[in-house]
Formats: C-alpha cells, sequence, structure tokens
C-alpha cells in the first residue's frame, strides 16, 4: 500500500519537530510493509533527509493572508467539483492530485498545525483531505494539537476536512475534547505525539545536519540542553536574564556543560532560534556550546542524552520523555502551555513541569530554584519516566496498526487503545497541581476583563470573540454585553467561539440605555485587575494584550496605556453578510503620549486601544451614562487629568474598524451619528466652560479668548498676504508659460522650415549630379 503522508517538511526554515514527525510516521508505515509517499516543499532537500529511495512529490503551499487562502480552497473545491478551469492548468493542484491518485491512502501526520494561528496550514490540510476524499482514498489524521485559537470559519473548515477521514488523534485532553465537536466523538483516539519513541527510527546514511562521531561535541550526553524559541522569553524577552541566571547556576553547581540546541533555522543564516541562542550565550557567565540545526534525529537524540532539558519549544519535550531525561518547559502563551503540558501529563509529569514566561520574568529567582530542585530530584523523576515508558510504548505501536489496519480496508478503525494512565511524578520544587475548584471555592481570578459590547451584529461578535481566543495572553475573561440585542443569536455565537471555554459571560439587557451604560455593566461583573473595552466590531492583534500588560507591570504608577491603533476600512458584503476589508490607516501616526491638552481638541484614543487598571474607576468614576456618544472621549478627558498616557511604539495593536457605506446597526456611530457627535461635542465644551465660569469665573477665559482673537487676527493678516503674493506668482508663472509656448512655436516652425530647405537643397545638387553625368557619357 502507497500511502500520502502530509507533513511540514522542505521547508525554507528546517523546523525539527515537524521533520521529526514525518520521520516516525514514514518508519511506522515501512515498518508495517506499506510504502510512504511524502508530500514536500522541496524534493531534493527531503531525498536527502529522508534517504535517497524514499518516495517524494510535491505538496500543497496555500496563501498566508486569510481571505486568500479562503479563496484558494474554495477554488480547489470547484476543481474537484468538475471545473478544471477554476484554477489554470499550471496550478500546483493538478500536479497534486495526480501525484495522490497514485497512492492507496493518505495520512496527515501529527502537528500543531490546525488552528487559526497557522491558518494557511490548517487549509494545506483540508484541501490534502478534500482531494484523497475526491479520489475515494480513506485518510487518518494522526497525532494533533487543534485550536486553542480557531476561528469559526477555521472550525467549520475542519469540520467538513474531517466529515470523511476514518479518524482524528489527539495528543492531549482539550484537543480531543474539541475534535470530539468537529467530528464523531468515536473517531477520536487520545495518543501521544507522532515523535515520541524516534530512538526506532534510524537516521538516513549521508544525511545533512549528522555531526561525525569525531566531531567537537557530537553528544550531548550529560549536558544541560537548552532550546529557546525566538520571542519566547516574554516581550522584549523579559525573561532572558533571569533564564541566564538559572543556567549559570545550575552549571556552575553542577560542573554540567551548557549545550544550545536550535529547533528552527533557515541553514546558513543565524537568525529564528540562532539569534535568541546567540543572545542568551552572551548573557551566561559560563560556557555554552551554541549548536546549528542538525537533522531532527540528532536533535531528538541530544534531548535523549541530555542530564536535563529547558524548552520554550514543544518537540525537545517530547523527545527528552523517551530518554527518561527531566524538563523544565516555559510558556509564553496558551497555545505553547496547552501543548507542552499536555505532553508531560501525558508522561506523567504535566502542568508541574512548566513554568509561564510572565511569572518567571516578574518574580527573580523563581526559574533558578526550580531547576536547582528538578536537578537534585532528576533520579526520581527519571525512574518514574522510566517506568512508565514500556505501557506507554505499547499504546504507540498498538495504535499504528489500528490505522494502518483501517486504511487497508478503507473502513472505520477498531476503537484506538485508550493511551494508559501513568502514575503521577512528584516534580521535585514544584508546587501541587492545580485543584479543581471544589463547590463554593472562587477560581483564581484571571488578570484582564474584556468587555465586549454587542447588539444584533451576530458575525461582527463572532469575529471579536475569535479576536480575543487568539491573544496570546492567557489569562483573561470576557463580559459580554448584549445590549438588549437578539439573545438566542448571542448565545448561539458564544457557545461556538473556540478557545473560551469556561472564560465568557454573558449579560442580557432587557433595555438597552446607551454604550457607556452597557460598559459599566460589564465592568460590574470583571473579575480582573485590568480592564478593556473590546466593541464587537474591533479587533486587536494577537500579542495586544501581552504587550499592554506587559507594559502595566513594568510601570506600576501608569493608570493606562495605550496601543497604536490602525483604522480598518471595510464594507460589508451583501451576500454573506461578512466584512471586507478595503483599506487601511494608521491613526494618529506621530502620537506617543496622550494629554488633556491632546484630548482638548478631540479624541485620541478610541476604546480597542486602551488597557486601563481596574482601580481607576475609584478615582476617576464610571464612564459617564449620559452621553449617547462621545462617552470614550469625555472618560479620557478624567483619566489623562490623572497623568499622560503611553502609546506603545511599534506597529499597530489595535484595530479600529469603520464602514463608510454601512447604516444601521452594522454602522458605525462616528459615520452615521456624525451630527449627533457634533452636538453632543459642542454640549459637553459648553457644559464644561458654564461649570469653569461659575466656579472661577469668566476673567481669565475673556482675557484668553482676547488673546487668541488678536493672534487669529494676525494670522489672517499674514495669510491674505500670504495669498496676494500667491496670486501674483501664479499670475507671473502664467505669463512666463505664454512667452515659452510662442517660443516654443517657433522654434518648431523654424526646425520644420530649415528641414524644407534642407531637403530641396539635397534634391538639387542631387539633380545637378545626374545632369553633369549624362552629358559626361554623350
Amino acid at each position: 500500500m502507497r500511502v500520502a503522508v502530509v507533513g511540514d517538511i522542505g521547508q525554507h526554515a528546517y523546523h525539527v519537530g515537524d521533520e521529526a514527525m514525518t520521520h516516525a510516521v514514514a518508519h511506522a508505515l515501512t515498518a508495517r510493509g506499506h510504502t510512504p509517499v511524502l508530500l514536500t516543499r522541496d524534493l531534493a532537500d527531503s531525498r536527502a533527509r529522508f534517504g535517497g529511495e524514499v518516495d517524494v512529490a510535491g505538496t500543497l503551499v496555500f496563501p498566508w493572508p486569510p481571505v486568500d487562502r479562503e479563496r484558494y480552497l474554495g477554488e480547489i473545491q470547484d476543481v474537484l467539483a468538475g471545473n478544471p478551469r477554476a484554477l489554470p492548468a499550471d496550478d500546483q493542484i493538478h500536479a497534486f492530485v495526480e501525484a495522490v491518485r497514485s497512492c492507496d491512502a493518505l495520512v496527515v501526520a501529527g502537528g500543531g498545525n490546525l488552528n487559526s494561528r497557522y491558518g494557511w496550514l490548517l487549509h494545506e490540510r483540508a484541501a490534502a483531505l478534500a482531494v484523497a476524499h475526491h479520489l475515494g482514498l480513506p485518510t487518518y489524521v494522526t497525532g494533533q494539537t487543534i485550536g486553542p485559537a480557531l476561528t469559526r470559519r477555521d472550525a467549520a473548515t475542519l469540520r467538513e476536512a474531517f466529515a470523511n477521514t476514518l479518524g482524528v488523534a489527539a495528543r492531549e485532553e482539550p484537543t480531543r475534547r474539541l475534535a470530539a465537536a468537529l467530528t464523531a466523538p468515536e473517531r477520536v483516539a487520545r495518543v501521544l505525539d507522532d515523535a515520541s519513541f524516534l530512538s526506532l527510527v534510524p537516521l538516513p546514511d549521508a544525511a545533512p545536519g549528522v555531526p561525525g562521531e569525531a566531531a567537537d561535541h557530537a553528544s550531548s550526553d550529560g549536558a544541560i540542553v537548552v532550546t529557546v524559541a525566538h520571542g519566547s522569553l516574554g516581550i522584549d524577552d523579559a525573561a532572558l536574564p533571569e533564564l541566564a541566571a538559572a543556567i549559570d547556576a545550575l552549571a556552575t553547581s553542577t560542573g554540567a556543560p551548557v549545550h544550545l540546541v536550535p529547533h528552527m533555522v533557515v541553514p546558513g543564516e543565524r537568525h529564528i532560534d540562532l539569534e535568541i541562542h546567540d543572545a542568551l550565550a552572551d548573557s551566561l557567565t559560563v560556557p555554552a556550546v551554541v549548536l546549528d540545526v542538525e537533522h531532527a534525529l540528532v536533535s531528538a537524540r541530544r534531548a535523549r542524552e541530555a542530564a536535563i532539558v529547558i524548552t520554550s519549544r514543544y518537540h525537545p519535550a517530547v523527545f527528552a520523555l523517551e530518554g527518561a531525561v527531566p524538563v523544565l518547559g516555559l510558556a509564553a502563551d496558551a497555545y505553547t502551555s496547552v501543548r507542552l503540558v499536555g505532553a508531560l501529563d501525558n508522561w506523567g509529569v504535566g502542568e508541574e513541569s512548566v513554568l509561564l514566561v510572565d511569572d518567571v520574568a516578574g518574580t527573580p529567582g523563581l526559574l533558578t530554584r526550580r531547576l536547582l530542585a528538578l536537578w537534585e530530584g532528576r533520579d526520581a523523576v527519571a525512574d518514574g519516566l522510566r517506568a512508565a515508558r514500556p505501557a506507554l510504548a505499547a499504546a504507540a505501536d498498538e495504535f499504528w496498526d489500528v490505522v494502518v489496519a483501517a486504511l487497508g480496508s478503507a473502513t472505520s478503525p477498531s476503537p484506538a487503545p485508550s493511551l494508559p494512565t501513568v502514575p503521577r511524578i512528584p516534580v521535585p520544587g514544584a508546587p501541587a497541581p492545580h485543584a479543581t475548584p471544589a463547590d463554593g471555592d472562587a477560581p483564581a481570578a484571571p488578570v484582564v476583563s474584556v468587555v465586549v459590547r454587542t447588539k444584533d451584529r451576530p458575525h461582527m461578535l463572532g469575529r471579536a470573540l475569535d479576536d480575543i481566543a487568539a491573544q496570546t495572553f492567557p489569562s483573561l475573561e470576557v463580559v459580554v454585553v448584549n445590549d438588549a440585542g437578539d439573545r438566542d443569536a448571542v448565545d448561539e455565537v458564544v457557545a461556538a467561539t473556540v478557545g473560551l471555554a469556561g472564560r465568557v459571560r454573558v449579560l442580557h439587557r432587557e433595555v438597552s440605555t446607551g454604550m457607556e451604560a452597557a460598559s459599566n455593566a460589564g465592568i460590574a461583573l470583571a473579575h480582573g485587575e485590568l480592564v478593556s473595552i473590546h466593541d464587537d466590531d474591533d479587533t486587536w492583534d494577537p500579542q495586544f494584550l501581552a504587550r499592554t500588560v506587559a507594559h502595566l507591570h513594568r510601570h506600576p504608577e501608569q493608570r493606562a496605556v495605550a496601543a497604536r491603533t490602525e483604522i480598518v476600512w471595510e464594507r460589508i458584503d451583501p451576500d454573506t453578510g461578512l466584512a471586507v476589508e478595503e483599506s487601511r490607516e494608521v491613526f494618529e501616526p506621530r502620537v506617543r503620549i496622550v494629554t488633556v491638552s491632546d484630548l482638548l481638541r478631540y479624541n485620541r484614543m478610541v476604546p480597542i486601544s486602551l488597557l486601563l487598571r481596574r482601580s481607576v474607576l475609584e478615582e476617576i468614576g464610571s464612564f459617564d451614562e449620559s452621553f449617547g456618544v462621545v462617552g470614550d472621549w469625555e472618560f479620557n478627558l478624567r483619566l489623562a487629568a490623572l497623568g499622560p498616557v503611553t502609546v506603545l511604539p511599534g506597529p499597530p495593536l489595535a484595530f479600529w474598524h469603520q464602514r463608510r457605506a454601512s447604516t444601521g446597526v452594522l454602522g458605525n456611530s462616528v459615520i452615521v451619528a456624525a451630527d449627533e457627535h457634533l452636538d453632543v461635542d459642542l454640549r459637553l465644551r459648553d457644559e464644561r466652560l458654564r461649570r469653569r465660569i461659575a466656579e472661577k469665573g469668566d476673567g481669565d477665559l475673556l482675557y484668553l479668548t482676547r488673546f487668541m482673537h488678536e493672534r487669529h487676527e494676525e494670522l489672517a493678516g499674514h495669510l491674505l498676504g500670504m495669498e496676494r503674493r500667491l496670486t501674483e506668482v501664479v499670475e507671473q508663472n502664467a505669463a512666463l508659460e505664454e512667452r515659452l509656448g510662442r517660443a516654443v512655436e517657433a522654434i518648431e516652425v523654424a526646425t520644420r522650415d530649415a528641414g524644407f530647405v534642407g531637403l530641396a537643397r539635397r534634391k538639387y545638387w542631387s539633380a545637378r549630379t545626374s545632369l553633369r553625368d549624362r552629358r559626361n557619357r554623350r
């Protein structure tokens, strides 16, 4: 049986984990007498790394932007439905179909790609499954992480992709639950990562990235092996000093060598993992070996040989567990946390072996204490991992027997073996695992409460919740305030949201009393120390909360922080009801801080850009519910009166969506209620002036307005003089242009005449020469 294997191999950047999983799947198929056909981005590279005799074919490569990848998947589906002209004759899909047609089955190898963070990879897999189904081939999806960020559109794509596959394998419990909501629960198997037992996979002869036995540092036996992903140590690598201090302390106390083993690198370039590894090595006082990227099987062997593994990436932990090597994971976001905790939990160590990067950066000495304690107790941890290995290895082997049998018979597989529950292994230095709160016990409060105001805009609410679920900052809750809109529509959208389970509460208001009242109602239910108002039609960059929270933690004296904002101009597609982006422009690109003087002219901070401490409401009060519009401006005036608000430098992190052509519930109040905005703006200014006069009198204001009037008259005089001078210059230019035109015309005539005279002269001399020649011949 020839089995097409979809894995992220042959990429421009060599990714050890993706390559390792494909090695494992290829070995599992080969060991059972079948031929894997590896679908790759680079045929020559994959032949070299997997062995010259391996069968390879080109894979599908999708565009990154969501609208483009959705469009391309739709075009591929049109081709499969019988319209080959939906895509050009030279499009990659035609060769891909023929490559899959030459096979008897298709396997989607494991990975963490089935989420909206890597949506183009999700769509590549959906397309591959669609092609196989079109050709009548059986399919299986092995060890996956699904989500946690998954938009409802991407969830729908996965639901359709899974509809005809024989099974979906989940490598952690949250993925199992999510997969069971996307396909028939009986099709979902709970498994280890595909690359959990790479020691069984032989290293191909003469493969690139394999050091010789005599090479320096050919082995990492007994070493402190560290793998850190670029950008995984917090905002501006805030945890780097703590990591360096912890490694220094461990290496100094134990004498163990330090090996920095990269996981993702463009061969020949020093960026991605190598860039952060160079920075880490420079921060250490002990010597460290900064290794270049190596063959996936070599990197896996280094983790199995190590004395201890410290990693912010997923697969080094997977590799180390097979070798019974203690692991300390560093998680910068929910995506990394779900995967690391899941991999370690399968072996009995779980969340006790994972530290959040924010905790490392914010608690000096925490990582050092945990590492030293884990080293002291590493023998007991290793014994527990070795005891778990036989049962887990047997389950992994049996899983592949089931998969291959199902693919061979093209029928629903026998139930996959359940992943054995292994005894919990105490992790030295770690707090007790988090227990489920008992009845009546309050769960730990989130750091951030996000209040979402909505009314009868379900598509936009869905986009907003997907956007919040995609935040890399994990400690948040969402309070949805349905401002007297359709209850069922709101509840349906919330229920369909992936990645926010248990973190969303809905407040249905029976009567709408305005946007500011909705904000106050949501804040009243908030538990977080920080609060943000996220209107249902706006969005954030995935790093918005991570960066704004980090700023406020670094600056406890500041009450709020704003992100640079980009206006997203969009329209509503009348057929789908979805928003279609038209253009973008940065809002207030030069503002670095927002002051009272800035706000006196107009509002410089829209709600989507702002994160504030909930305690500030005790100082300045809540939003003024008497305002139907511009209430956020009035609130910002009070906020800025306490001190300037910093605007984070760098690219925009907040996106203020506006629709020029939309009216009614789909419109923006700043556009559809422009007259009301102007009226309320004037009334607010008048009310504040009258209050000022009542309290302080009008003497200083009279003086100020007279002074401003005189300056205005002076400027008007200057402007009038400039206008007169400009008129004179324009008139002079017009005269010069007229003279120039006449000169050009004269030159053209002279040139034309000169050309005629020259032609006549040439004709005369030609005739004279001919006449002379005739006379001579006589």
